[in-house]
């Protein structure tokens, strides 16, 4: 469904940043009341391909391949797709595209997992995660699951915090962590590129393992849900969410599930926003959500002290990070007065 289609059918359940941040501040014990979920929308401004564009490449790739078509201006997006529906629906799927593009593109998970690695590295965390990992230090969050495979997340506390999250990327350790730890925590859906248990196909992503759901159930009873930067690919994500709404004893504090205005909306995601309990809000991107939750929660601030004093190579992040087109988003009167403070410290400096 596009975009305004579905804003036009689900306005009743239109919520806008000031109203999460109200949410997110009402909290018990000065205690977080809700978990993060991050997708691939997340990383794209830290200069990792989304799902989206990975997907775009790899149907025309295979497209051309399997038509004999020999230009990429050969057909459009809607006519690579119904070719691939119509002559290659033993693999192709389309309503979890990237995952069977993936798995046509590289035979093998070792393959899958290069591939990431080549195309995780060397990437910096984008201002927004020195937002959000100061966020993290001021205790509005500490948990964040993440259906990403790269290490982004990692990279941000180590250029921007002096915490250090426990990571899970493993099934078999997901035990080891409770909900009443105080150190932040990264839990990865899907694991890590950095080992051989990454899930990225079709048949890997059905279900989550059950330790993994069963985890992912546990801070469900005590926290609310920001999902952030993704569509809601995967069933078995979408489906446990839905699982867990059936019974109010879980996600008490209500989903609000951040969208990006002229998002498509998918068939799934449509029907659980729908349920109750369930909000959308509609954000510019990652960097200006975290950038305005922060400067709400902060008397108007515009940069944390981590973005400039807390990393242990500022300098190096500063260049990189004034030197990305994509660091700052125009969008966000707050990011551009961020922009503009960041470059007086550096000329400092």
């Amino acid at each position: 469904m596009d975009y305004k289609t579905f804003v036009e059918e689900a306005r009743h359940k239109r919520r806008n940043i000031a109203d999460l941040a109200r949410f997110i501040s009402t909290r018990t014990d000065n205690n977080p009341n809700y978990t993060l979920l991050f997708g691939a929308g997340c990383s794209v401004t830290s200069g990792v391909r989304s799902a989206m564009q990975l997907s775009a490449e790899w149907r025309a790739e295979l497209y051309r391949a399997y038509s004999g078509e020999q230009y990429e201006e050969a057909a459009t997006e809607v006519e690579q797709r119904q070719f691939l529906r119509t002559h290659e629906s033993s693999w192709y799927d389309e309503s979890r595209e990237y995952s069977s593009l993936f798995e046509k593109r590289f035979d093998l998970q070792r393959q899958r997992r290069m591939f990431v690695e080549k195309e995780v590295a060397g990437k910096t965390p984008s201002i927004g995660y020195a937002y959000l990992t100061t966020l993290i230090e001021q205790n509005y969050f500490n948990t964040i699951f993440t259906t990403n495979f790269d290490d982004i997340l990692n990279e941000a506390f180590y250029a921007y915090s002096t915490l250090r999250p426990i990571v899970c990327a493993h099934d078999s350790s997901i035990n080891s962590i409770t909900v009443t730890s105080k150190r932040p925590k990264i839990i990865k859906i899907h694991g890590d590129y950095l080992f051989d248990d990454l899930k990225s196909t079709l048949r890997e992503t059905e279900n989550l393992e059950q330790n993994m759901k069963a985890k992912f159930s546990e801070f469900a009873k005590d926290y609310g849900l920001v999902v952030v930067g993704y569509s809601g690919g995967d069933r078995s994500v979408m489906d446990t969410i839905a699982t867990l709404l059936r019974n109010e004893e879980y996600l008490k504090n209500g989903v609000y599930w951040c969208l990006r205005a002229g998002s498509e909306i998918s068939e799934e995601l449509r029907k659980l926003i729908w349920r109750d309990r369930v909000y959308f809000v509609e954000v510019p991107g990652f960097d200006e959500l975290f950038a305005e939750l922060y400067s709400i929660f902060n008397g108007g601030e515009v940069l944390p002290r981590s973005a400039t004093g807390a990393s242990r190579r500022p300098q190096d992040l500063l260049t990189k990070l004034l030197s990305s087109e994509t660091a700052f988003p125009t969008t966000s009167e707050i990011l551009v007065r961020a922009r503009e403070r960041l470059q007086s410290q550096s000329k400092r400096s």
